[in-house]
């Protein structure tokens, strides 16, 4: 639990930063465990998303070196389970 509590706070915090140098028009809308969800301009969304994946996928590795880190998600225009 307190693995994968740094590893979501970590990737927030990457997500955070690289938003703000890419001048992404994005905000965070909920985090729960390990699942983090953005509302992100229609026109910055699909980059972003891909982005934000490969960002999760880092934070993860960043603790975890021996198990493959794998990001599931989508982006669409509401949230969906």
């Amino acid at each position: 639990q307190s693995v994968n509590a740094d590893i979501t706070k970590k990737a927030m915090a990457d997500i955070r930063r690289y938003a703000l140098k890419n001048k992404v028009r994005t905000c965070f809308m909920n985090a729960v465990y390990d699942e983090i969800v953005t509302r992100t301009h229609k026109d910055d969304s699909e980059a972003f998303h891909a982005k934000k994946l490969e960002i999760m996928e880092a934070a993860g590795a960043h603790w975890i070196k021996s198990v493959p880190m794998i990001v599931d998600g989508h982006a669409g225009p509401f949230w969906t389970k």
